[in-house]
């Protein structure tokens, strides 16, 4: 059975005159080839009856070779008031020329909307696609896979599945309802590509004077003590780092790049030590004030260090990929301790501009990816420069956020 709907969408008159006047080049006379070649995957579940959503639907000709006995059914109106009171949750959904004909903030509404329609066992097939967005401002729009991952949330895994050539790009995605994200890298954000920025000195996101907002608030994070203990994830070459310890304060560093560890202490004229821990090296200053391990941050732990009161995290968690935010998320809530002021810089901004690194983070997204046991402060914010203005003349914003633990929440 078919189920198809085609409501109200940004312009009900835009598209209402593209059908009146016949210009509806994105029909399509013969049934889609990814659906086509991936129907499989789409529709194994354990009803010998398959219903399969079609959001927008159109005329869409894919519904007649779906549908049993003509057991079609289109709802007319607005997507919104669709509801599972009209229809039980859907376990199948065949998007094509849905997501990508929004707007992104309608895009945003219609996942939030779509995915109270789900059932527990969906399997979603999106065609999504993904081109130089300055070339063609759309519709259709070209789509990011950290803006669907983004929007979908950790319920649902995406897999890529297919591709073709087609106007100019083509991408299939599919959505599965999943307890779990990958912890796949991308090549893009992955250690490899981080690796090769320090050998090539590609390291633009270093800089030579200290943040203006840890400055500004340091007292945010250390209340006012004159000595604290501040933890510098992904640290690479900080030079916060020797300015906080010039102030009295021990600072705790984690860095993967070995030549970050190296130039921090030869740049600042800083003589150090190196200690080999198995999976870490220990690089140590000293007067012991400043310790950086260098390895990978998720075998540094508790048994090295104790829980962490203060966090200075510049640069570390927007620098990495949705699926690898996630893991570093989990993983540094176990670095915390319970009276914990973490400040987390990030920039945000809209994604069809610039892929990242780094990466446009919302606040829903740490919120999420933290959890209810911890409270979000916006405390400063700043404009910066649209990296397209051709796709959105508006700037972005680098955003100052303050996390501490929820001490009111009950267990």
């Amino acid at each position: 059975m078919s189920q198809g709907l085609e409501p109200t969408i940004t312009k009900l008159e835009q598209w209402t005159d593209k059908w009146q006047n016949n210009q509806i080049a994105f029909h399509q006379m013969s049934n889609h080839p990814f659906l086509v070649n991936n129907l499989k995957k789409l529709t194994t579940t354990s009803d010998e009856k398959i219903r399969i959503l079609f959001p927008l639907c159109g005329k869409a000709v894919d519904m007649a070779w779906q549908s049993e006995n003509g057991q079609i059914k289109i709802y007319n109106g607005d997507f919104f008031k669709f509801s599972i009171d009209l229809e039980k949750p859907f376990e199948c959904v065949w998007d094509r020329g849905a997501y990508v004909a929004l707007f992104y903030e309608l895009r945003i509404k219609y996942i939030e909307h779509i995915k109270k329609i789900l059932d527990k066992k969906a399997k979603y097939l999106m065609e999504v696609f993904d081109y130089d967005q300055h070339l063609y401002p759309g519709p259709p729009f070209s789509i990011p896979i950290e803006e669907i991952r983004q929007f979908f949330g950790l319920q649902f895994q995406v897999e890529f599945i297919e591709s073709r050539l087609f106007n100019p790009f083509g991408n299939l995605l599919v959505k599965d309802k999943h307890p779990k994200m990958s912890s796949s890298v991308s090549k893009e954000t992955g250690i490899e590509y981080w690796n090769q920025s320090w050998i090539k000195n590609e390291i633009f996101f270093h800089k030579n004077e200290n943040n203006a907002y840890l400055v500004k608030h340091l007292n945010r994070m250390i209340g006012n003590k004159q000595k604290s203990r501040i933890f510098f994830p992904l640290s690479g070459k900080a030079v916060d780092m020797a300015w906080l310890a010039s102030l009295g304060h021990e600072v705790v560093g984690v860095e993967f790049v070995q030549m970050a560890c190296e130039q921090f202490f030869s740049e600042n004229n800083i003589k150090f030590t190196v200690k080999d821990l198995g999976d870490l090296k220990l690089f140590s200053s000293e007067d012991g004030r400043i310790k950086i391990y260098n390895g990978d941050f998720f075998k540094f732990n508790t048994k090295l260090e104790k829980p962490f009161e203060c966090v200075w995290d510049r640069g570390a968690y927007g620098a990495l990929h949705y699926d690898l935010r996630a893991q570093y998320a989990a993983h540094i809530r176990t670095l915390l301790d319970r009276n914990v002021h973490y400040l987390l810089v990030v920039f945000e901004y809209d994604p069809r501009t610039f892929g990242g690194p780094p990466h446009s983070i919302s606040q829903k997204e740490i919120q999420t990816f933290f959890g209810d046991e911890f409270k979000l402060e916006l405390i400063d914010s700043q404009p910066f420069e649209s990296y397209n203005k051709t796709i959105n003349p508006e700037p972005g914003s680098n955003n100052l956020y303050l996390i501490t633990k929820n001490l009111n929440l009950k267990n």
